[in-house]
């Protein structure tokens, strides 16, 4: 049974093309190590670092990624078998070689030898090499803790073809994996002949991948010996002691934050923002009010913490070689969270005794009375990987009780309900003294419209952490124009991540408002805000530009253009430059990025929905629907596709046939207020009312402040002449947006009241 496509692994990843069956050689290219320019052996680090090295090995660093040995492979080849019904897999070993006989891409069974193993635990994944230089992920994995095989994904059955197939490329290492499971990884792909060419310095997280090429280190040390003096940092790229907390969050983010890498050859030095673009707290990533729901690698969380804010850092808790905690228990965090706080290094910290009933109501020795378990909960992901949520935020149930977002309190009480738990958050700490960014996230994830000037204020409040900022920028885009001024002054925050969001949606505006606006940004100091710039810009043409801009515009596009073609293994990579060609006005180009980004991954909804809409554009509609309707058969169960075909069937009139795919997206999705919106409208068109009535109305309560569909409920009740609810909804569209189009209705419908009224009289 195929997935529908929200719930799959990523959007932006493509179908392994080509492939047949690989035996059991040992195809080339293979990834390999390979001398690069200023790393050296980490041998050498070894020699005088002991004691960190000593800590590191054995690390999960250390065994990220290793060659397939009896020393490195800790599952069961003594010829296991693993068959849940879904996917057969049986393990085995000659001497010292291991082998997985599975369905290859070709659908049938074949002998694969494991090339690598991937990870240590709580799971242990292996690697098969395949040609074109890639390396597989096989999807049933190694249980280091209860000794078992399992599958990661056990309610699904993919079959060979399908992207999560574990021979697909969502499943292909040099895509998903490899840049953080190696020291200084180049993937080296080719588009033309669709394969890889990849090379490490190392072949797991070693010394260099955090402190930077160590060929510096060495010339210092040298000199240093002889009595030079003056050489800066010991001759290090990056500075990660404690006293350097944005540097040494820099150092861990890039690995552990869910990102797009900007490069292939990422610098030590500089901005995060400068090599990464950071997702936002995005739905199906985070859950509304920010807490943790998809795999987000930390950062994202982290910098939604007050700890974060005050200059806490990664090492404050983790020994940064062996990656263990540095006290257990409720000892770690009471290293700042005590009687004896070190106010010398955070003045805000409140002196309490913290590890008491009287602080969390709990008896002592229950998990109540754990720090951890009340200000980071955990999830499972990949079945056994329990990750602690580090936005280090208070347990909120009243959120819980009004909006559905999940609690740390009702994670462990899972015989009471939400309110059971606001109640006794309210009797222990009182009510809440006020409102947080939590708060106008959460609702406007449920009333945009509604909230729309509670997210301006929050993207203004310096004191909120500046992904909420950046989250609340995103969300308004929506509701542009208003907020507009405040997205200007957001273009010159100190926070390279709200200057970037703030620029997203500014090119549907006039270009000379573009141009007094987004120009300064050109010239930014970090790239992913000159790249958002220039894509912001890229539909003025250059002769509008002063000159001396027009030189920081082609720079800003030739780096949007390098950031895709270093993702150019990606879908998405061919959408963006798609779109930008779509905005630069060659339509042609456009479709031909989009049709590659479905050559690489036919199930790949925005590409197919883009290229869609530029069909049509084109006066090829006919084109659209055929593409939308290969879309369907790909995946029949996916709402957006059978959407996206409604509205291209109605763009060609086709009425009668757009109906039955609209009505499908709408009750698949019925949280979705433009989806009731347009279903609504088709409905009308053809004068079934009453169903169009369902439809809208229904649309009306998920949005209520949606101008449209309020618009669109008004008119349809002129048309069923339901004269005094079409006046109360124009009401309620006057109270919004006051005057105007809705003055105009009321005004209109009270004449055809009184009209009525005469009427009747007469």
């Amino acid at each position: 049974m195929r997935m529908s496509y929200s719930s799959r692994l990523s959007p932006t990843l493509c179908l392994l093309l080509g492939l047949t069956s690989c035996g059991s050689g040992s195809p080339e290219p293979q990834p390999r190590r390979v001398e690069v320019a200023g790393y050296v052996s980490d041998s050498q680090c070894i020699a005088c670092h002991g004691d960190q090295a000593g800590a590191w090995a054995g690390s999960h660093h250390d065994l990220a990624m290793q060659v397939a040995s009896p020393a490195s492979i800790l599952g069961d080849f003594e010829d296991a078998l693993f068959d849940d019904g879904h996917i057969r897999a049986r393990f085995s070993r000659r001497g010292d070689e291991y082998f997985c006989r599975i369905e290859g891409p070709d659908g049938d069974e074949h002998d694969y030898p494991i090339g690598y193993t991937f990870g240590v635990e709580p799971l242990q994944q292996y690697m098969i090499a395949f040609p074109g230089g890639r390396l597989q992920c096989l999807t049933v994995a190694w249980d280091t803790e209860a000794k078992r095989w399992f599958s990661l994904y056990p309610e699904d059955d993919f079959e060979a073809g399908d992207p999560l197939h574990w021979s697909g490329r969502q499943q292909n290492w040099n895509t998903m994996c490899a840049d953080c499971h190696s020291t200084h990884l180049s993937k080296n792909y080719d588009l033309a002949t669709d394969s890889f060419d990849t090379t490490w310095a190392e072949i797991n997280v070693g010394c260099q991948a955090c402190h930077g090429p160590g060929e510096g280190h060495l010339a210092w040390l040298e000199k240093a010996a002889s009595g030079e003096t003056g050489i800066p940092d010991k001759g290090l790229t990056t500075t990660i002691s404690r006293g350097h907390p944005k540097e040494q969050v820099r150092a861990c983010a890039p690995c552990h934050s869910r990102r797009l890498r900007l490069e292939e050859n990422i610098s030590f030095t500089g901005d995060y923002h400068d090599a990464y673009m950071l997702e936002l707290l995005s739905p199906g990533s985070y859950h509304a009010d920010g807490q943790i729901d998809g795999e987000v690698y930390v950062l994202g969380s982290f910098l939604q913490s007050k700890m974060h804010g005050k200059g806490v850092t990664c090492s404050d808790c983790h020994d940064p070689h062996s990656l263990q905690l540095v006290a257990e228990g409720n000892a770690l965090c009471l290293q700042c969270h005590s009687p004896y706080a070190p106010l010398e290094r955070f003045s805000t910290l409140t002196k309490k005794d913290y590890d008491s009933p009287e602080h969390h109501f709990h008896s002592k020795d229950s998990a109540g009375a754990s720090c951890v378990d009340c200000h980071m909960p955990s999830k499972k992901y990949m079945l056994v990987d329990p990750r602690h949520d580090h936005s280090f935020r208070v347990p909120r149930p009243d959120l819980s009780l009004a909006h559905g977002t999940p609690n740390a309190c009702n994670q462990c009480h899972t015989d009471q309900d939400a309110e059971w738990a606001a109640e006794k958050v309210t009797e222990w700490y009182g009510p809440r003294k006020a409102e947080t960014f939590e708060d106008t996230l959460t609702r406007a994830h449920e009333d945009l419209f509604g909230t729309r000037e509670e997210l301006v204020a929050l993207s203004m409040n310096s004191e909120a952490p500046g992904i909420a900022r950046a989250t609340a920028l995103e969300l308004s885009l929506n509701v542009l124009p208003h907020g507009l001024e405040e997205r200007y002054r957001a273009l010159e925050d100190p926070d390279p991540l709200v200057r970037l969001t703030a620029l997203r949606g500014l090119e549907v505006l006039p270009p000379p408002e573009r141009l007094e606006h987004v120009l300064p940004r050109l010239s930014d100091p970090v790239r992913s805000v000159r790249i958002q710039a220039a894509r912001a810009l890229a539909d003025i043409p250059a002769r509008e530009f002063p000159s001396e801009q027009r030189a920081q515009l082609k720079q800003g596009l030739d780096e949007f253009e390098r950031v895709q073609l270093y993702s150019a293994d990606m879908p998405a990579a061919h959408l963006n430059l798609g779109v930008l060609r779509a905005s630069s006005g060659d339509l042609e180009a456009a479709v031909k990025c989009y049709r590659k980004a479905l050559e690489l991954d036919p199930w790949f909804l925005m590409a197919r929905f883009n290229l869609a809409t530029t069909l049509s554009v084109l006066q090829r509609s006919p084109e659209a629907v055929e593409l939308l309707q290969e879309g369907i058969e790909l995946a029949p169960d996916e709402p957006e596709m059978h959407y996206s075909l409604g509205l291209a069937l109605a763009e060609l009139g086709r009425m009668e046939e757009a109906i039955p795919e609209l009505r499908i997206a709408a009750d698949a999705l019925p949280e979705d207020a433009r989806k009731q919106y347009n279903a609504g409208l088709a409905l009308q068109k053809l004068q079934k009312h009453r169903e169009a009535e369902t439809y809208l109305l229904r649309g009306h309560r998920r949005s209520p402040r949606d101008p449209e569909i309020l618009h669109a409920v008004v008119l349809l009740m002129l048309q069923t002449k339901e004269l005094e609810r079409a006046r109360a909804y124009a009401i309620d569209l006057n109270k919004l947006f006051p005057g105007g189009e809705a003055k105009t209705l009321i005004d209109f419908i009270d004449r055809k009241i009184q009209a009525r009224t005469d009427e009747a009289a007469n």
